[in-house]
C-alpha cells in the first residue's frame, strides 16, 4: 500500500470516492466523478498531496474561472472536499484550498413568459404519455426534476406526493388538477416509480427544440412556477413550502423574476390607502 507521504491525487481519489459514496447521493457522486475526470485529474492527477499549495490551486482556479466561473467553482469545491478529507485522515497538514475565494457568478433565475409557456404546453401534450405526465407535473408543481424522477407510487395519496428524502428532507408535493389528471392517465406499469424511465436530458432537448425554447433549462420550469405563484399573490412562506425550501430566505431570490406581482400589490395597497372600493 502506498505510504501516506507518497500519495498523489490519483492514488487518493479511490479512497475519497469510496467515502463519498457512503455519504452522498449517487447522482451527486456521479457529478463529482465527472468533474474529477474532466478538470482535476488532467491538472493535478500526478501531483503529490503534500505538494499542493494554495498558490498553485488558486492560479488554476483563476485560469478556469476566466472561462467558466460556474465550472471553476464546482471543480474547486470538489477539490476542496478531497483535500479536506486528506487532511482529516492525516495525509496532509491542512487543506490548501482554505481561503481561496470563489468566483462571482451571475444568478440565473429565468422563467418562461406567456408565449413560451403556451408553446411548451402545446408540445408537451404531444409527447409520450409518461414524458407528458412528467413535464406537466414539473410545470404545475415546481418540484425539482430529480424529486419527480424518484417519486414512488406508494408516496402518492389523493393529490399529494409525500416525497421521502428530498434534497431538503421529506416534503409534500401538491398536485393541482392538471398534474393529478396527467398522472392518473398514465398507462399501467409494474415500476414502483410514478414516472418510470424518464430520461430528462433527452426529453428536454427534444421538447426545447420543438417548442423553440433555446437557452431554457428544464429547471426553469421551477422558476416559472415560482414566478406564477408570486403573480397569483402567494406569500413567500407559502411558495417556500411548495418549492421545498427549508428557509424562506432561499425563496426571496425569485422575487426579482417579475415586476407584475409587485406592481399589482402596490396598486391594490394604494387603492386601500386612498379609500377606493
Amino acid at each position: 500500500m502506498t505510504n501516506k507521504i507518497n500519495h498523489t491525487l490519483n492514488t487518493f481519489l479511490p479512497l475519497y470516492l469510496e467515502y463519498a459514496r457512503g455519504k452522498l447521493k449517487p447522482k451527486t457522486v456521479n457529478e463529482y466523478e465527472r468533474l474529477i475526470k474532466t478538470n482535476l485529474q488532467p491538472e493535478f492527477g500526478l501531483e503529490k498531496l503534500t505538494s499542493f499549495s494554495t498558490r498553485t490551486v488558486e492560479q488554476w482556479h483563476i485560469r478556469l474561472k476566466a472561462k467558466t466561473p460556474h465550472l471553476a467553482n464546482r471543480a474547486l469545491a470538489v477539490l476542496s472536499g478531497v483535500l479536506k478529507l486528506a487532511a482529516r485522515w492525516g495525509y496532509i497538514q491542512s487543506n490548501p484550498v482554505n481561503g481561496i475565494e470563489y468566483a462571482k457568478e451571475k444568478k440565473r433565475e429565468v422563467y418562461l413568459d406567456e408565449a413560451a409557456r403556451s408553446r411548451l404546453l402545446g408540445v408537451t401534450y404531444s409527447q409520450d404519455p409518461t414524458d407528458c405526465a412528467f413535464l406537466i407535473a414539473a410545470y404545475y408543481t415546481g418540484a425539482r426534476p430529480g424529486e419527480l424522477q424518484g417519486a414512488k407510487k406508494a408516496w402518492l395519496k389523493d393529490n399529494v406526493i409525500r416525497y421521502v428524502d428530498a434534497k431538503t428532507g421529506d416534503r409534500n408535493i401538491y398536485l393541482p388538477p392538471e398534474a393529478l389528471k396527467a398522472i392518473q392517465s398514465l398507462p399501467a406499469h409494474d415500476s414502483e416509480y410514478i414516472f418510470p424511465k424518464v430520461n430528462t436530458s433527452v426529453l428536454w432537448r427534444k421538447v426545447r427544440k420543438e417548442a423553440k425554447l433555446e437557452g431554457y433549462r428544464l429547471y426553469d420550469l421551477r422558476h416559472t412556477f415560482a414566478s406564477a405563484a408570486l403573480e397569483g399573490g402567494a406569500s413567500l412562506e407559502a411558495i417556500s413550502q411548495l418549492l421545498g425550501h427549508n428557509d424562506p430566505k432561499t425563496t426571496r431570490r425569485y422575487t426579482h423574476l417579475t415586476n407584475k406581482a409587485g406592481n399589482e400589490t402596490a396598486a391594490r395597497t394604494a387603492a386601500v390607502l386612498s379609500g377606493a372600493d
